[in-house]
């Protein structure tokens, strides 16, 4: 969606939008789930919408019944008994080997002692252990002897002590196969009880399956919690490991519970995690720890089914974010990741969530020039947008649209609770919307601005204490509106009028004419007038523009002074070859100028010089011309009619002051109500030119005069004296060239 902020972009994708999500089907819930057979991998689950919630209550139920159901089952007579006969058939096997080694000891004088450290074998004589004194006093043929049989033993009492892991093992796992035939049954009853509210979503059914299989040999998690452990530091307690039966959670990534047809989401922060989702962390012990059920959707997730409405220049200045939406729509499935893994020198061991598929819209806004920017430079764009919509900034003038207007007006009077707004205030803004663009056949389309409008009469209206907003209440805000932007402009007017900036409004002056400029300053923008200079001179230089040759002027200015060379070439050097110097400025000019809109008054200057003939200082001048001395269009006509009145008025109208302007602008007129009435009073005169012979006639009274079939001009006539003029400029530098005078100097143009 291309278009400038204001044009309308949000709110015409917002009726679009909602219009045809409210027709689509309300997309699936989407859930995280523990995966019992890879733990890092938690697998993602598709439920119709609503089911979501409605499968985590009845895994917590599950789990909740299960914690009180599988201690009761371990409580009864039946577990009791079995567990006890397993005991003890483990003890008496125990014990008949420990009796049988210790027989097999006695029989090689050998006592068995037990103790905190194991078995020990002691040699025995006359019925009594060894003691120390009794060991050594032994000569070295019975030590050997009873050394060698002690080894024996040993070896004995290895094996015996393997036989009696094994019998413990085999016992653990008859008990842990008794207690998983104890729990079947209650665990077998309440997971089938929530088959059967899912018994149509196979994917559920799998995962329960799962859980009864993962229940049973875990059922040690169901029993009595531990308590606490003691820090080996007084006052200091072990926190509780972490819940092991949090496994058995729910995680429920999108909810569509309450959604009525398709999603639509509006992203105002477009990060990476925030368009992909992330996973978050908890602080255990100085470290950093997650699990699945701390898996947080992003807007591709809650989009997912519907639409997802984004700024472009949002998504780009997000690191990453792109690249993430970009792969996502290519292959139609968010795959959740850590930004930061691509930065890192080693990898860390983390949670890879199984990928979601998505089915999404995407809208993007975005500037038209933005919008290029990513069909030429971005080669998978144009694949992934293959629709767009270009909003522009005007629209016709015509009934449809003012009634367009009227119901916006309405629409956000209704919205915003302000009052009322009469026809007249409706007029009035309408024609505000036709000033915005500067033409009298269009309208604005920066509805933000007219929104502002409204709002600032209508406070205006209520400061009036009137139940109506009417044309005055609009006019007093649009007039508000300037003074608090204006200062600038209001500075600049004094100086002209104190005499600190030269601008004449009456009299005539030879080679010194008034003209326009427009400053612009971010929300407004207005008229300054500049007195523009020329001075003729024998030379080979041509048109020296001192603002280009000092660098103050722009490239499309210094077009128009090269635009000036040409006309010059075609209209006066047909016989005769240009040879003149003519130094041409914009006085009291400390910034930059840039732009064509100055080209025609250059013209008129430089003529006028040429032709020693003055021109009305009571006239200001815009337009743009080109090599054939047609003048051209322009903007901000209305700033620069409004800025020369000002000036007018401040130094005093006298009926003859004007403005004269491109004849193809006259369609862009939009002027304030000040100066429509002064020159309907004929205070004030407002030119329409087409022609650089029509506007220098006006300038100075004499007429342009039309080339005769022989090249020259009629006698009298202002291109008579120019031609004559430059005639005598190329003849004195022949002469002076002749004597040796015009050495060094540039070749003719």
């Amino acid at each position: 969606m291309a278009g400038e902020p204001g044009t309308g972009r949000k709110t015409s994708i917002k009726i679009a939008v909602n219009r045809t999500a409210a027709e689509r089907p309300t997309p699936e819930d989407w859930c995280y789930v523990h995966n019992f057979a890879q733990p890092d991998s938690p697998r993602a689950l598709r439920l119709p919408a609503g089911m979501g919630c409605e499968f985590k209550r009845a895994v917590e139920d599950l789990v909740e019944e299960l914690k009180d159901e599988i201690p009761k089952a371990f409580e009864g007579p039946v577990y009791e008994e079995r567990r006890a006969h397993l005991v003890k058939d483990l003890s008496e096997k125990r014990d008949e080997l420990f009796n049988a080694f210790k027989a097999e000891a006695e029989d090689r004088g050998f006592t068995v002692e037990q103790s905190g450290g194991g078995i020990m074998t002691l040699p025995v004589k006359d019925g009594k252990p060894m003691s120390s004194q009794e060991w050594e006093d032994l000569n070295e043929e019975d030590r050997s002897d009873l050394e060698q049989k002690q080894e024996d033993l040993q070896k004995v009492m290895r094996d015996i002590t393997r036989q009696v892991r094994d019998l413990e093992k085999s016992a653990k796992q008859k008990l842990r196969d008794l207690e998983r035939i104890i729990a079947a049954m209650p665990v077998t009853h309440a997971i089938d009880e929530v088959k059967e509210a899912f018994e149509n979503h196979k994917p559920v059914i799998d995962y329960l399956e799962d859980l009864k299989e993962d229940v049973l040999t875990h059922l040690e998690d169901f029993k009595d919690e531990e308590e606490e452990q003691q820090m080996p530091f007084p006052g200091m307690k072990m926190p509780r490991e972490t819940d092991t039966l949090l496994r058995y959670g729910v995680n429920v990534l999108v909810d569509n519970c309450g959604q009525e047809g398709a999603p639509v989401i509006w992203e105002s922060n477009p990060s990476f995690y925030n368009l992909v989702g992330r996973m978050e962390y908890r602080a255990s012990m100085g470290t950093m720890t997650t699990d699945y059920t701390m898996i947080k959707g992003g807007a591709l997730h809650q989009a997912n089914g519907g639409y997802l409405v984004v700024q472009a220049l949002d998504v780009l200045r997000n690191p990453g974010a792109w690249e993430a939406l970009k792969r996502s729509l290519q292959t139609h499935e968010i795959r959740l990741e850590d930004l930061n893994d691509q930065f890192r020198m080693v990898q860390t061991q983390g949670l890879k969530p199984e990928a979601v598929p998505i089915d999404v819209k995407v809208i993007m806004i975005g500037s038209p020039r933005l919008g290029m920017l990513l069909y030429d430079q971005e080669e998978d764009f144009s694949k992934l947008f293959k629709v767009k919509a270009d909003f522009g900034l005007i629209m016709d003038h015509d009934d449809h649209t003012v009634q367009a207007y009227a119901g916006f007006i309405t629409s956000l009077a209704r919205e915003e609770n302000l009052l009322p707004f009469h026809r007249s205030a409706m007029a009035r803004i309408v024609e505000h919307g036709g000033r915005i663009v500067a033409d009298q056949g269009k309208l604005s389309t920066r509805f933000v601005e007219i929104a502002d409008l409204l709002r600032e009469a209508d406070y205006w209206a209520q400061q009036n204490d009137s139940d109506i907003v009417t044309s005055e209440h609009v006019v007093q805000a649009i007039g508000e509106k300037v003074y608090r932007s204006n200062r600038i402009e209001e500075r600049l007017q004094e100086m002209i009028t104190e005499g600190t900036v030269l601008v004449d409004t009456e009299g005539s002056m030879e080679g010194q004419i008034n003209g326009l400029a427009v400053l612009g300053f971010g929300d407004y923008d207005f008229g300054k007038p500049s007195r523009l200079t020329a001075r003729v001179y024998a030379g080979k230089a041509g048109i020296i523009q001192i603002d280009r040759d000092t660098e103050l002027a722009g490239n499309l200015h210094n077009k128009g002074v090269l635009i000036l060379q040409g006309f010059f070439a075609s209209r006066y050097a047909s016989k005769t070859p240009l040879s003149f110097s003519a130094s041409l400025t914009f006085e009291q000019l400390y910034g930059g100028i840039d732009g064509d809109s100055a080209s025609s008054t250059e013209l008129y200057c430089l003529l006028s010089a040429l032709a020693r003939v003055p021109l009305r200082q009571d006239l200001a001048v815009t337009g743009s011309v080109n090599q054939l001395g047609e003048v051209q269009a322009i903007g901000g006509v209305n700033q620069k009619i409004e800025g020369w009145f000002h000036t007018c008025r401040l130094k005093g109208l006298t009926g003859t002051q004007g403005v004269m302007i491109p004849a193809s602008n006259v369609r862009n007129l939009q002027l304030k109500d000040e100066v429509i009435e002064a020159v309907e009073a004929g205070q004030f005169s407002i030119y329409p030119i087409e022609h650089i012979d029509q506007g220098i006639a006006l300038l100075t009274g004499i007429e342009a005069g039309e080339q005769l079939e022989d090249g020259t001009w009629p006698e009298g006539s202002l291109n008579h004296r120019v031609a004559e003029h430059l005639e005598f400029l190329f003849r004195s530098m022949k002469e002076a060239s002749g004597n040796g005078n015009g050495k060094g100097m540039l070749s003719d143009i």
